[in-house]
This record gives C-alpha cells, sequence and structure tokens, in this order.
C-alpha cells in the first residue's frame, strides 16, 4: 500500500483556507525545530506523556520532531513525525494520567514492533493498529511518520459492545479492509484544515463508525440493529434540541422506551443526563471560543443551553475544560486580537492539555 503525506510544504501552501462560517476546528502544531535544542525532546514527552512515556533512541540533542494536532471535542486526531523512540505505558501510568484510551495508528513511513498488554504488535508503512492504553505497553519505533486518533473508549463503546473489538490488533495496508480504512483516515484528514466547528460531531462519527466496522467481525445477527438506530436517534433529537427542557420522562415517551431501556443506552455515556450535560458544555465551549469582534456575556450563553445557575455552570466548565469560561473567552479574544487567521498557527490548546481533556 502506498501512502504518500507531503509534510514539506509550509503550512500556508499545504492547507486551504479555514471556512468564512462558524470557525475552523480548533488546531495545534508542536515543530521541535522552533524550540532550543535541550527543550526539544522535554517538550514532546510532556506533550504525549497523558498517553505514554517516550524514550529516545538517539541522543536527546538530536531529537526532532513534529505534531499537528486537531481538537475534535470528543477525539483527538493528528499526524506526528519524529525520531526513533520507544514507547512504555505501565498500569501506574493509567493512574498516573487518568487517562486509558484507545488509539488508532496509521503508519504512514516506519512502524514499530512491541507489546499491547499481552499480545505481541508489528506495524510496518500502511498498517493501522487499534491499541488498548488501558493495557501495559512496550513498543519500539524507528524514525516514523504516524496518523493518530486518540478515543475515548465510551466514545468507541457507544458504536460497539467491547467484546466485538479486538484490540491489540493490526490491519495489514495490503489487505481491502486496511487499504480502504487507511484511505477513508487519510482523507478526513486532508480536509480537517476546511472544516468547521459545526461539522465536528459528522466527523467524528464519520471515523468512530468506519473503524468500529474495520476492526469489528460482521454481525451475523440483525437483531442488535433496531436498538443502534434508536440510540442514534435519541442523541440526534438530543442535539436538536438541547436549548429544550429534556429530561429522562420526555425521551422515554417520545421514543417509546422504558426508563430502564434509556439508561442503559447511554450507560457508555455515564448516563443520559451526563450525555446531555456534557453536550451542552461543548456547545458553551462551542460558542465561547468562536472567534468574533463582539463581546460574549457568559451568562446569556450557559442561559441559552440550559445552565441555570452561573456558579454551578463555572464549575462545570472548569472540571469538562480545565479553564473558566472567562478564561476560555479571554483566551479567543487575544487570539482575534493578535489578528491570525491561520488555524495552523493556534496552538490552544495544546496537545498535552488536548489529551488531557479527553
Amino acid at each position: 500500500m502506498s501512502l504518500n503525506v507531503d509534510r514539506s510544504l509550509p503550512p500556508d501552501a499545504a492547507h486551504p483556507s479555514p471556512p468564512p462560517g462558524g470557525g475552523p476546528v480548533p488546531c495545534a502544531l508542536l515543530e521541535s525545530a522552533m524550540l532550543p535544542v535541550g527543550d526539544r525532546f522535554d517538550v514532546w514527552r510532556e506533550s504525549v506523556l497523558p498517553l505514554f512515556e517516550s524514550i529516545p533512541d538517539e541522543a536527546p540533542d538530536n531529537f526532532h520532531a513534529r505534531v499537528e494536532s486537531y481538537d475534535l471535542r470528543h477525539l483527538v486526531m493528528a499526524m506526528s513525525a519524529f525520531s526513533p523512540l520507544r514507547f512504555h505505558r505501565d498500569r501506574h501510568h493509567r493512574v498516573a494520567e487518568a487517562a486509558d484510551h484507545l488509539l488508532v495508528q496509521l503508519y504512514v513511513e516506519g512502524g514499530y514492533v512491541g507489546h499491547n498488554g499481552y499480545r505481541e504488535v508489528c506495524v510496518r508503512p500502511g498498517d493501522i493498529s487499534l491499541l488498548d492504553l488501558g493495557r501495559e505497553l512496550e513498543t519500539r519505533a524507528p524514525a516514523s511518520n504516524a496518523l493518530s486518533l486518540v478515543i475515548p473508549r465510551e466514545q468507541l463503546y457507544a458504536y460497539a459492545s467491547p467484546e466485538r473489538l479486538t484490540h491489540s490488533s493490526v490491519l495489514r495496508g495490503d489487505s481491502v479492509v486496511g487499504s480502504v480504512l487507511g484511505h477513508h483516515l487519510l482523507t478526513v484528514w486532508g480536509k480537517l484544515p476546511s472544516a468547521c466547528v459545526e461539522e465536528i460531531d459528522d466527523i467524528n462519527h464519520l471515523l468512530l463508525s468506519s473503524i468500529v466496522g474495520a476492526f469489528t467481525p460482521a454481525p451475523t445477527d440483525p437483531s442488535g440493529l433496531p436498538e443502534r438506530i434508536t440510540q442514534e436517534a435519541i442523541r440526534a433529537y438530543i442535539a436538536q434540541n438541547l436549548t429544550e427542557p429534556l429530561t429522562p420522562e420526555l425521551l422515554c415517551h417520545r421514543f417509546a422506551c422504558s426508563r430502564a431501556q434509556l439508561y442503559r443506552l447511554f450507560q457508555p455515556f455515564g448516563g443520559v443526563a451526563a450525555y446531555i450535560r456534557d453536550a451542552r458544555l461543548n456547545r458553551c465551549w462551542q460558542e465561547l471560543t468562536e472567534r468574533s469582534d463582539r463581546p460574549k456575556r457568559i451568562g446569556d450563553v450557559a442561559m441559552r443551553w440550559g445552565f441555570t445557575s452561573q456558579s454551578h455552570f463555572n464549575r462545570l466548565f472548569r472540571q469538562a475544560f480545565g479553564v473558566t469560561p472567562g478564561e476560555a473567552v479571554e483566551r479567543a479574544q487575544s487570539h482575534v486580537g493578535a489578528g491570525s487567521t491561520a488555524p495552523h498557527a493556534d496552538t490552544r490548546p495544546s496537545l498535552r492539555d488536548l489529551l488531557r481533556r479527553l
């Protein structure tokens, strides 16, 4: 499988201009060449530490890396090029970083060998792996270029039950499924610079459904299909009515399901109330951080999306995003004042902050 990704062009030439309306998808760029030699590896290590520990296979002063990442709210997609490295994650790492996500990686160049849990993993150029960061990991990679998708497990489990996903597995790039998924992931990646924030939910659905389709066996019993459709219908209804009162009773009545069924459908999201709360918080984040010359009243935004208590909203917002609503507005406004128009130049939030927020 031949996968050619040209990263030699300057960002303005490599990426099209963002759409005029709605704002571009937030993007962060880490370019080690822009840092002092002695800081290059340390900055990389801190950036990816929520996922795993990095150990250079060459002298740290010779280390180089470039990481471009996009904030898809519930996912992070990144293209990274790096010097030879070893990656390590043990059970203590999970506790320290409070993150045990799933990691899908397409190695455009290079690859790695090692193990994830009790399974040996060997990845070559063009291969796609599905790693479980809830299990111990030890891998070794030469100089490589990889497209990564970091997925909180509850996001993927909303599309398939855990036992159906083949963790620590590899789709070969020369297989039909591996080739199709590889080109699909690269196509999505190529479109992100011209995507807008209103399209993020659709992009996430496209990514997650294709990954589940590739990494799960074909169903032999279609009996679970109506439930799958029901959950998607409820989620779509919630997304379209976030400014309206939404209660379990209302949803049960509208979709003719019991409260127990409703809770079971949304168990992967922490419950239906948590799902609605998080969806509303995401809309608030989107509106407060949208680039605009007009002043934004935090209380009005919170009320519009269903939060009646300002103090309660502030606390939830900080827990979700690591900053207060006021800080989020201030950062967005300072970026507008700086006159930057290229999304690739926006390094807020950083990759490390994105990964920790997941």
